[in-house]
């Protein structure tokens, strides 16, 4: 049995399939090593401890066999490219010499743009469990087309260090002792699959880290040591299908920090956050659920909800600077609850836009507030919102208010009447079209539905009287409704 192994190990170097381990040479008086397979790098040497610098002569086509020994008690601790500029790499020159890659279990560092832009690798990648650094750019655009295998010491991953590595394939496990994700660590390597864990080692991520790695799937969780998520952190990660879940300990979530990803159900945004960037969360139309915004957000930029899938949303307003188009074209949207004053300045496209499918969005504040609410209506003249009535939230009274809808699908019900004999009375500025009013009794129920029953309307207004809406089991103390006009 020994011996047929034997043969077939000496039938697979024999193919080229199989390093067969050698022996680096160092030379003192050149600062060179020289491997029996053609390949010399230039060296520098402390102690008996080598850093790899710049690749002098290589052979056509063959593995580097950077992990093979190096004679006389010398070992590998660092591999660097001095010139840090792209295409600049320890390989620079040598296209197409090497087709795989080994590195010594004596690495400890590995450079900034140690590989850069090397397109001739094949294969895996296994980083050895005793580099601590890699550096800026260290593999960038390389052309790896297996698995990539993180070392249980890794502490940095500098910016771009895999960056447009798509071929990498299967899982991503960062282990626990990383500390550090530099800016576009990840960028574009949309090769990997499965989940991505991130541990509680970690405590920054810079900007596009994972940017548009869509092979991602299943839910996402940001652990409790990260304090900010930069812009682009994950934007473009549309393979993302299950939820999102923010820790408290974050403070900011920049720009497009998860524009386009896929997560699904509601999501919370954490008291701690002060500050949410424009587009963060734009285009993320996987979303089903409720959005919940945290009491401490001061600001939130242009658009950062935009195209999203929540139906309601829960927000302080009071002391928020909003962007334009929060909230624009979330077509399944149909409530909005404040905790505070409504904003005074939110543009015309803050909710919805003038698509045809856009929906009558309800918005509701506090009985606290509800004179900030006056004020705002008295000194807009009315053009932006009116008093629909009242209800309970969290089991506090509310004030509700109807934004003033595009037209021709949704009418601003200017005021609502109800007489001694319990008829009730809206009005409306003069609309043309086929008018109709829903109402119900609660407006847990969406809209549309049975529970939301149907009565005819003019131009200008109804009149539902109390024989009317008991006869469709409406009571006339508690009211709410939405009125349309189509051309």
């Amino acid at each position: 049995m020994k011996r047929g192994l034997t043969l077939l190990a000496l039938a697979l170097f024999g193919a080229g399939l199989v390093h067969a381990q050698d022996t680096w040479t160092f030379s003192s008086s050149t600062d060179t090593i020289t491997h029996p397979l053609g390949w010399v790098f230039a060296v520098e040497v402390n102690d008996h401890e080598l850093t790899v610098t710049e690749c002098l002569a290589a052979p056509d086509g063959d593995v580097l066999p950077l992990a093979d020994p190096v004679d006389d008690g010398y070992t590998i601790v660092s591999l660097y490219s001095p010139y840090w500029e792209w295409y600049s790499g320890l390989l620079a020159g040598f296209e197409g010499a090497a087709t795989s890659l080994t590195l010594p279990d004596t690495l400890v560092t590995i450079g900034d743009c140690a590989f850069d832009s090397y397109p001739g690798f094949t294969g895996p990648l296994v980083i050895p469990n005793s580099v601590k650094t890699i550096g800026w750019y260290a593999f960038i655009d390389c052309g790896f087309t297996g698995p990539l295998t993180l070392g249980s010491s890794l502490e940095i991953i500098g910016g771009g260090a895999f960056e447009w590595c798509s071929g990498f394939t299967g899982p991503l496990v960062i282990p626990d002792s990383v500390t550090y994700i530099g800016g576009g660590a990840f960028d574009g390597c949309s090769g990997f699959t499965g989940s991505l864990v991130i541990p509680d080692s970690v405590t920054e991520i810079g900007d596009g880290a994972f940017a548009w790695c869509s092979g991602f799937t299943g839910s996402l969780v940001i652990p409790d040591s990260v304090t900010y998520i930069e812009g682009w952190t994950f934007g473009g990660c549309s393979g993302f299908d299950e939820t999102l879940t923010i820790s408290s300990s974050v403070k900011a979530i920049g720009h497009n920090a998860f524009s386009l990803c896929g997560f699904t159900g509601s999501l919370v945004i954490p008291d701690s956050v002060t500050y949410i960037g424009g587009w963060a969360f734009d285009v993320c139309t996987g979303f089903d659920g409720t959005l919940t915004i945290g009491n401490s957000v001061t600001e939130i930029g242009n658009f950062a909800f935009a195209v999203n899938g929540f139906t309601e949303v829960r927000t302080p307003s009071t002391g928020v600077t909003f962007g334009e188009g929060v909230f624009l074209a979330m077509h399944y949207l149909t409530a909005v609850y404040y905790s505070g004053a409504h904003p005074d300045d939110v543009g015309d496209n803050f909710y919805t836009s003038d698509w045809e499918d856009s929906p009558l969005v309800v918005s509701y504040v506090t009985a606290a507030n509800a004179h900030l609410w006056d004020d705002y209506v008295t000194t807009a003249g009315g053009g932006k919102f009116s008093e629909v009535g009242e209800g309970m939230w969290q089991d506090k009274p509310i004030r509700i208010y109807v934004p003033t809808p595009p037209t021709p699908q949704g009418v601003r019900v200017d005021t609502i009447a109800v007489d001694a004999s319990g008829d009730v009375t809206l009005t409306w500025a003069a609309v043309t079209g086929t008018v109709t009013v829903h109402a119900t009794s609660d407006l847990s129920n969406p809209f549309p539905g049975p529970d939301w029953k149907l009565f005819p309307g003019n131009a200008a207004g109804a009149t539902l009287t109390r024989t009317e809406l008991e006869s469709q089991g409406l009571p006339t103390n508690k009211l709410f409704f939405r009125v349309t006009a189509v051309e």
